[in-house]
């Protein structure tokens, strides 16, 4: 399975933080490899000055009936500091009847330019997993795992979606070793 996640489809979207990456110069983007039995394509992608989205279905799917939805989406100039503040911020914004559970959480450190310029930026991240079972404001059950990461001009926001009220073991070992291969590159 490895083997597959390393020649799978490599999504890379480019995410500008406007006021820093104008200041700097500097671009920034994320990228990861996509499983690629699902044969993805883009079904949205778009841009503000707020945020950069795309959003990925199987290849052989409709939009109203996929079986799974990627999403990679950046919000610029977004820090909200600590891990503990990104999942705060996560768990505010779920209704009730979702459960959000914290999967792996932590920070790496990233070389930026190379030793020789001993530029270096930790980088914040956390996998986590929302469950969202049949309510009478959610007629169909769906289940988000995420992929959260601060970059230096964005804060990254990663996830899978599948309907059905509950993540199964071997879907979230899955997506979390899939979310694993995300990098963030500055240019």
């Amino acid at each position: 399975m490895e083997k597959r996640i390393l020649t799978g489809f490599l999504l890379s979207v480019l995410f500008v933080g406007i006021a820093d990456a104008q200041q700097r110069r500097k671009q920034e983007e994320i990228t990861i490899m996509w499983p690629s039995e699902y044969n993805w394509k883009v079904v949205q992608r778009t841009k503000t000055s707020e945020k950069g989205e795309v959003i990925i279905i199987p290849g052989n799917e409709k939009p109203q009936t996929a079986s799974i939805i990627g999403t990679i989406r950046g919000y610029f100039n977004v820090y909200p500091g600590s891990l503990d503040s990104i999942i705060a911020m996560y768990r505010s914004q779920i209704d009730s009847g979702t459960v959000l559970t914290v999967l792996e959480r932590g920070d790496s450190v990233e070389w930026n330019g190379g030793p020789e310029q001993g530029d270096s930026t930790e980088r914040r991240w956390v996998i986590f997993k929302t469950e969202t079972p049949v309510t009478n404001k959610y007629p169909i059950a769906e289940s988000d795992l995420y992929y959260v990461q601060q970059g230096e001009y964005a804060l990254y926001e990663n996830y899978v979606a599948i309907k059905k009220p509950l993540l199964d073991p071997e879907f979230t070992e899955r997506w979390v070793k899939v979310f694993k291969t995300a990098k963030i590159m500055i240019h």
